[in-house]
């Protein structure tokens, strides 16, 4: 206790109600009440004890200095109402909640108790001799008769929400000064109050998880961000990297070792919701921002690039020039992340915001750091979820193969630490008896990876032996006829089984030569089905509606527009890419084709880079038929392979610049149909008209007859 202000101790009840509000009272003093959130009540609580009367001062310490032992306990009693008609009259069994104080006495056990009924502002003493329940019967007998309780009174006595007992502290200053000091705090404390509550209304605390997440080979990202926030000036920083390489998780890591210091997550959506009339959400903005000057408080954007996705030209919200100021004077700490693609943006959109802010780099681990962050994280998993499925130590290294193999569009350690948890997720439902989940290996791996993508096993595992025979078996399920090309085909698909096509590559490129109708198409999808589980996995365009100069702007993208190529590979990375009639195409086509081919990868004219690594390139064309003698697809000509092989490849040398052949794995020639396979060909034709709904409808059967000239 010091000389100018009088500290102590005063016990008060908390409730919290079905509204999720909170009421706090002084345990002798219900009269007293504080109503609203859990820390708003605490607050002001405070503030009333500490603004007693000077003159009523000893007599209320006095009051709400109380001794050790004050317990609540919950009484069962019965009341009634006897001065209702019949059964109305009735008495029923009511728990009512009581602050019992001892009474005590020097080296003996207490004389009585007083007995403090919150709800009826009542108190009675009961002596050590008497049984509580006994004398709150009796004291409830006549008390609301007493008091008159009209509705809301019966209301509260008969529903009162549970309660606790908590601690708040009061001090009452003793010198002018003092008082103006105490004020001043509690002022204080009461613009805190309001500023927690503007920012819990547009964002989330964060509260750090307890074990922390692992954070392997981030030390010198976490300490420069550190510096960065410890400094007492506040500046702004953003997290640069690409997707999953870890930004987040260098957030999480900074708040589970700052766990006192503030940080509220948030978004440009939540900031300007709820805002819809004008001049609304600048307010808005304001307050949130004023809170967290307030507070000293960090506002942390997972996407900071999103602040900038309105065109306030075009009437939408410029959230980043309402960030601005406080930024730039230093005001308030923002933390943002940014991909390096919305870093070029915002600069362009907003360069005195963006260049007041510090940079971190965040690059992607490499694949040794990634599997030991793998392996800590599977610790982590078995510590705080023991019951899910677990991951076993040999999975862990082909997750990271697997990953740094076909998912190209993120970046490690995000993206193998997510397919771990997504293999754990789908065998979720997996549990024996005791509800412990399953220990999943390389089998499980590789069966759920190539569920989610398609690629069947036989490509994914390295124990699984891939037969030339077999695929060539499976691609002549959906093909008539050509032999050698199904074989070329075939030899490309071994090839990139056993990874001797370059990691900058597509898993193959082919191109398809020969007449129309011959089933150039048709292998494409075989491929397709074969592969990737569907002959439908395929993206088609046809290269005689780009001949044009724009040609390459509307495959590529351009001037910000999505391309119509590079838009198909990014939604279905896994499958093959057939561009038919490719000699028709415009000459910038084939210029943006040879990056395709050699490094499998293009970047549009959003800056994002579509990858190719997962796709097979089959190109078709029809060069080398026109000196071709008979009719075109439908029957052999004079010529033997040999010298159709030699006038095909000719023509694709004459039309085809050389970096691009020599960027091709294969040339594969088809050749014109048999008769018989021209045959098998039409029942195949007719068997699917034949399926057709209007045909099966109306009973009409179709078949084939064999006709013999002469």
């Amino acid at each position: 206790m010091s000389d100018d202000r009088l500290r102590f101790q005063a016990r008060a009840i908390r409730r919290e109600l079905p509204s999720d509000h909170h009421e706090l009272s002084p345990a002798t003093e219900p009269a007293v009440l504080s109503y609203g959130t859990e820390d708003r009540t605490a607050v002001e609580l405070q503030l009333a004890l500490s603004e007693l009367a000077t003159e009523t001062r000893p007599q209320t310490v006095a009051r709400h200095l109380l001794p050790d032992g004050v317990r609540l306990e919950d009484v069962e009693v019965e009341v009634g109402r006897p001065e209702l008609p019949g059964r109305l009259g009735r008495r029923f069994p009511i728990t009512i909640t009581v602050a019992i104080v001892p009474e005590p006495r020097p080296d003996a056990a207490p004389a009585g108790h007083w007995v403090f009924i919150p709800v009826l502002d009542h108190a009675c003493y009961v002596d050590r001799t008497e049984r509580i329940a006994d004398r709150l019967q009796a004291e409830l007998a006549v008390l609301p008769a007493a008091l008159g309780l009209d509705i809301d009174g019966w209301r509260r006595l008969l529903g009162y929400a549970p309660a606790q007992l908590e601690d708040v502290l009061v001090e009452l200053s003793t010198t002018p000064l003092a008082e103006v000091s105490g004020r001043k705090a509690l002022a204080e404390a009461e613009r805190k109050r309001v500023a927690i509550a503007t920012l819990d209304h547009a964002g989330r605390r964060l509260a750090p998880p307890s074990p922390p997440p692992p954070l392997v080979g981030r030390d010198p990202l976490l300490d420069e961000l550190t510096r960065i926030l410890d400094a007492p000036s506040r500046r702004g920083v953003l997290l640069v990297g690409d997707e999953a390489a870890g930004k987040s998780a260098l957030v999480a890591a900074w708040a589970c070792a700052h766990g006192k210091r503030p940080i509220w997550s948030t978004s440009a959506a939540e900031l300007v919701a709820g805002a819809s009339g004008l001049g609304e959400w600048q307010e808005r903005v304001a307050e949130v921002l004023a809170a967290a000057e307030v507070l000293d408080a960090i506002l942390y954007f997972d996407d900071f690039g999103a602040l900038f996705a309105d065109r306030p030209a075009e009437g939408g919200i410029d959230l980043g020039a309402a960030l601005r100021r406080h930024v730039v004077d230093g005001r308030v700490r923002v933390i943002g992340e940014l991909t390096p693609v919305a870093l070029d943006r915002a600069e362009r959109r907003d360069v005195s915001l963006v260049g007041s802010m510090l940079r971190v780099t965040v690059p992607p681990t490499d694949p040794a750091t990634t599997v030991a962050a793998c392996r800590a994280w599977a610790a982590h998993w078995a510590t705080t979820q023991p019951h899910r499925p677990q991951i076993s130590a040999a999975a862990i290294p082909i997750a990271v193969d697997l990953a740094r193999r076909y998912l190209p569009y993120r970046a490690f350690p995000g993206k193998a630490i997510h397919l771990l948890e997504e293999l754990r997720v789908a065998h979720d439902a997996g549990r024996d008896a005791r509800g412990q989940g399953p220990v999943l290996g390389e089998a499980e791996l590789h069966a759920a990876f190539s569920w989610s993508t398609g690629i069947p096993i036989a490509l994914l595992a390295d124990d699984r032996a891939l037969s030339a025979a077999d695929v060539i078996t499976a691609l002549r399920r959906r093909m008539v006829g050509q032999a050698a090309a199904v074989r070329r085909v075939a030899d490309a698909i071994c090839v990139a089984k056993a990874r001797l096509q370059p990691g900058d590559k597509p898993l193959a490129s082919l191109l398809f030569v020969g007449p129309s109708g011959v089933g150039k198409t048709e292998l494409a999808r075989s491929v397709a089905a074969y592969l990737f589980g569907a002959p439908d996995r395929m993206v088609r365009l046809d290269m005689s509606e780009y001949t044009d100069p724009w040609a390459a702007e509307r495959l590529f993208g351009g001037d910000g527009d999505e391309g119509r190529l590079t838009s198909a590979v990014r939604s279905q990375p896994f499958g093959v890419v057939l561009l038919d009639e490719i000699e028709k195409a415009h000459a910038s086509v084939f210029d943006l084709l040879l990056q395709v081919l050699g490094e499998a990868r293009l970047t549009d004219g959003r800056g994002r880079t579509t990858f190719f690594h997962n796709a097979i390139i089959v190109l078709t064309s029809n060069l080398g038929t026109r000196g071709a003698r008979g009719r075109l697809g439908i029957a052999p000509g004079e010529d033997d392979e040999g010298r159709a092989e030699r006038r095909y490849r000719d023509a694709v040398l004459a039309a085809f610049r050389p970096e691009l052949v020599n960027r091709l794995d294969q040339i594969v020639v088809f050749h014109p149909l048999t008769p018989d396979e021209i045959a098998r060909v039409a029942e195949i034709a007719i068997a699917r008209l034949a399926e057709r709904r209007g045909l099966t409808q109306a009973g009409v059967l179709l078949g084939t007859v064999s006709i013999k000239s002469g």
